[in-house]
Protein backbone atom coordinates (compact mmCIF):
# COMPACT_ATOMS: atom_id res chain seq x y z
CA UNK A 1 0.00 0.00 0.00
CA UNK A 2 3.22 2.19 0.74
CA UNK A 3 2.46 5.00 2.82
CA UNK A 4 0.01 3.53 5.47
CA UNK A 5 2.81 2.18 7.61
CA UNK A 6 5.01 5.54 7.71
CA UNK A 7 5.11 7.57 10.61
CA UNK A 8 6.67 7.29 13.61
CA UNK A 9 9.29 4.68 15.21
CA UNK A 10 8.23 2.20 17.97
CA UNK A 11 8.15 4.69 21.18
CA UNK A 12 9.53 7.74 19.03
CA UNK A 13 8.29 10.72 18.79
CA UNK A 14 6.63 12.24 15.37
CA UNK A 15 8.74 13.66 12.68
CA UNK A 16 8.90 17.36 12.68
CA UNK A 17 7.49 17.42 16.08
CA UNK A 18 8.91 19.93 18.86
CA UNK A 19 8.35 17.38 22.06
CA UNK A 20 11.49 18.87 23.67
CA UNK A 21 10.27 22.09 23.04
CA UNK A 22 7.37 21.20 26.29
CA UNK A 23 7.68 20.13 29.29
CA UNK A 24 7.28 16.55 29.03
CA UNK A 25 5.44 14.50 31.95
CA UNK A 26 5.21 10.97 33.14
CA UNK A 27 1.44 10.28 32.41
CA UNK A 28 2.10 12.61 29.13
CA UNK A 29 4.80 10.35 28.14
CA UNK A 30 2.71 7.14 28.86
CA UNK A 31 -0.13 8.21 26.63
CA UNK A 32 2.22 8.97 23.66
CA UNK A 33 3.63 6.09 23.59
CA UNK A 34 0.06 3.82 23.65
CA UNK A 35 -1.48 6.36 21.02
CA UNK A 36 1.68 5.64 18.73
CA UNK A 37 1.29 2.19 19.56
CA UNK A 38 -2.41 2.28 18.25
CA UNK A 39 -1.07 4.06 15.15
CA UNK A 40 1.47 1.31 14.63
CA UNK A 41 -1.46 -1.62 15.02
CA UNK A 42 -3.79 0.06 12.81
CA UNK A 43 -1.49 1.22 10.27
CA UNK A 44 -0.05 -2.54 9.99
CA UNK A 45 -3.45 -4.19 9.85
CA UNK A 46 -4.61 -2.42 7.28
CA UNK A 47 -1.60 -3.12 5.04
CA UNK A 48 -1.91 -7.05 5.75
CA UNK A 49 -5.94 -6.26 4.84
CA UNK A 50 -4.65 -4.65 1.52
CA UNK A 51 -2.24 -7.40 1.43
CA UNK A 52 -4.69 -10.67 1.74
CA UNK A 53 -7.68 -8.76 -0.31
CA UNK A 54 -4.36 -9.19 -3.43
CA UNK A 55 -3.81 -12.86 -2.76
CA UNK A 56 -7.45 -13.44 -2.43
CA UNK A 57 -8.13 -11.77 -5.62
CA UNK A 58 -5.48 -13.48 -7.10
CA UNK A 59 -7.21 -16.35 -7.30
CA UNK A 60 -4.64 -19.02 -6.91
CA UNK A 61 -5.82 -21.21 -4.41
CA UNK A 62 -2.52 -22.34 -3.19
CA UNK A 63 -2.23 -19.12 -1.17
CA UNK A 64 -4.94 -20.14 0.87
CA UNK A 65 -2.87 -21.17 3.59
CA UNK A 66 -0.81 -18.14 3.41
CA UNK A 67 -3.74 -15.87 3.52
CA UNK A 68 -4.42 -17.92 6.75
CA UNK A 69 -1.48 -17.21 7.89
CA UNK A 70 -1.78 -13.56 7.47
CA UNK A 71 -5.46 -13.39 8.92
CA UNK A 72 -4.03 -15.12 11.82
CA UNK A 73 -1.26 -12.74 12.44
CA UNK A 74 -4.06 -9.85 12.68
CA UNK A 75 -3.29 -7.86 16.24
CA UNK A 76 -6.75 -7.66 16.24
CA UNK A 77 -8.53 -11.12 14.69
CA UNK A 78 -11.62 -12.66 16.14
CA UNK A 79 -11.14 -16.66 16.54
CA UNK A 80 -12.55 -16.97 13.09
CA UNK A 81 -10.17 -15.72 10.67
CA UNK A 82 -12.82 -14.88 7.79
CA UNK A 83 -12.02 -11.47 6.53
CA UNK A 84 -15.19 -9.81 6.75
CA UNK A 85 -14.55 -10.62 10.41
CA UNK A 86 -11.45 -9.05 11.06
CA UNK A 87 -13.04 -5.92 8.69
CA UNK A 88 -15.68 -5.11 10.79
CA UNK A 89 -13.70 -5.23 14.19
CA UNK A 90 -10.82 -3.27 12.51
CA UNK A 91 -13.76 -0.46 11.41
CA UNK A 92 -14.76 -0.81 15.22
CA UNK A 93 -11.35 -0.79 16.22
CA UNK A 94 -11.26 2.81 14.15
CA UNK A 95 -14.33 3.83 15.42
CA UNK A 96 -13.22 3.34 19.13
CA UNK A 97 -9.96 5.29 18.49
CA UNK A 98 -11.67 8.39 16.98
CA UNK A 99 -14.08 8.23 19.47
CA UNK A 100 -11.29 8.66 22.56
CA UNK A 101 -9.73 11.23 20.30
CA UNK A 102 -12.86 13.48 19.81
CA UNK A 103 -14.10 13.38 23.81
CA UNK A 104 -11.00 13.11 25.43
CA UNK A 105 -7.48 13.52 23.40
CA UNK A 106 -8.25 16.39 21.65
CA UNK A 107 -10.02 18.58 24.31
CA UNK A 108 -7.07 18.26 26.90
CA UNK A 109 -4.78 19.24 23.86
CA UNK A 110 -6.80 22.30 23.76
CA UNK A 111 -6.78 22.87 27.21
CA UNK A 112 -2.48 23.07 27.38
CA UNK A 113 -2.40 24.48 23.29
CA UNK A 114 -5.84 26.22 22.54
CA UNK A 115 -3.77 27.35 19.34
CA UNK A 116 -4.60 23.55 17.62
CA UNK A 117 -8.03 24.80 16.89
CA UNK A 118 -7.76 24.67 13.58
CA UNK A 119 -6.18 21.02 13.47
CA UNK A 120 -8.07 19.48 15.77
CA UNK A 121 -11.37 20.84 13.95
CA UNK A 122 -9.45 19.13 10.74
CA UNK A 123 -8.84 15.88 12.35
CA UNK A 124 -12.10 15.82 13.95
CA UNK A 125 -13.87 16.16 9.85
CA UNK A 126 -10.92 13.39 9.26
CA UNK A 127 -12.43 11.37 11.69
CA UNK A 128 -16.65 11.87 9.84
CA UNK A 129 -14.57 10.87 6.60
CA UNK A 130 -12.43 8.08 7.83
CA UNK A 131 -15.65 6.89 8.93
CA UNK A 132 -17.67 7.24 5.80
CA UNK A 133 -14.73 5.02 3.91
CA UNK A 134 -14.74 2.59 6.70
CA UNK A 135 -18.26 1.75 5.67
CA UNK A 136 -17.64 1.77 2.17
CA UNK A 137 -15.03 -1.08 3.13
CA UNK A 138 -17.25 -3.03 4.93
CA UNK A 139 -20.24 -2.79 2.22
CA UNK A 140 -17.44 -3.12 -0.28
CA UNK A 141 -16.90 -6.50 1.29
CA UNK A 142 -20.67 -7.71 1.12
CA UNK A 143 -19.96 -8.14 -2.39
CA UNK A 144 -17.01 -10.43 -2.15
CA UNK A 145 -19.48 -14.14 -0.97
CA UNK A 146 -20.93 -15.34 -4.19
CA UNK A 147 -19.42 -16.97 -7.62
CA UNK A 148 -17.93 -13.80 -9.14
CA UNK A 149 -16.66 -11.45 -6.51
CA UNK A 150 -15.75 -7.68 -6.96
CA UNK A 151 -12.45 -7.54 -5.82
CA UNK A 152 -11.50 -4.58 -7.05
CA UNK A 153 -14.30 -2.18 -5.21
CA UNK A 154 -12.68 -3.90 -1.80
CA UNK A 155 -8.97 -3.36 -2.92
CA UNK A 156 -10.12 0.54 -3.53
CA UNK A 157 -12.17 0.95 -0.68
CA UNK A 158 -8.88 0.01 0.98
CA UNK A 159 -6.37 1.98 -0.59
CA UNK A 160 -8.24 5.09 -0.19
CA UNK A 161 -8.68 4.31 3.34
CA UNK A 162 -5.12 3.74 3.82
CA UNK A 163 -4.47 6.93 2.10
CA UNK A 164 -6.73 9.24 4.06
CA UNK A 165 -5.57 7.15 7.29
CA UNK A 166 -1.77 7.91 6.71
CA UNK A 167 -2.17 11.72 6.29
CA UNK A 168 -4.36 11.79 9.42
CA UNK A 169 -2.04 9.65 11.61
CA UNK A 170 1.07 11.64 10.25
CA UNK A 171 -0.53 15.06 11.56
CA UNK A 172 -1.49 13.45 14.89
CA UNK A 173 1.72 12.41 15.59
CA UNK A 174 3.37 15.85 14.16
CA UNK A 175 0.92 18.35 15.86
CA UNK A 176 -0.89 16.76 18.71
CA UNK A 177 1.65 14.26 20.51
CA UNK A 178 4.12 16.75 21.24
CA UNK A 179 1.32 18.57 23.22
CA UNK A 180 0.03 15.43 24.39
CA UNK A 181 3.20 14.63 26.13
CA UNK A 182 2.51 17.53 28.61
CA UNK A 183 -0.79 16.54 30.28
CA UNK A 184 0.06 15.72 33.19
CA UNK A 185 -2.79 12.75 34.53
CA UNK A 186 -4.29 10.36 31.95
CA UNK A 187 -7.38 11.75 29.72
Amino acid sequence: MGGVGAGTGEGGTAAGGSAAAYPVTAAGEAMVKTLVAAHGLLRRDLDSLDETLRLLASGDAARVSEVRGRVDALSMRQAAWQLRSFCETYCQTVHAHHSIEDFRIFPAVLGVAPELAPIVDRLTADHVELGRRLDTLMSSLDALPGPEPVWKAAQDAVRELGELLAEHLGLEEERILPHLGRLPDWV
